[in-house]
């Protein structure tokens, strides 16, 4: 179980992090119009 959890620790903090910069990236755009 801990394995997993250290396989999947990662991914989850990567893609949080993707999909925070991509929604900044449009809050950005959608503030710039």
């Amino acid at each position: 179980l801990l394995c997993c959890v250290d396989v999947a620790a990662p991914l989850v903090a990567t893609s949080f992090s993707f999909l925070y910069s991509i929604s900044f990236r449009l809050l950005s755009l959608l503030f710039a119009l």
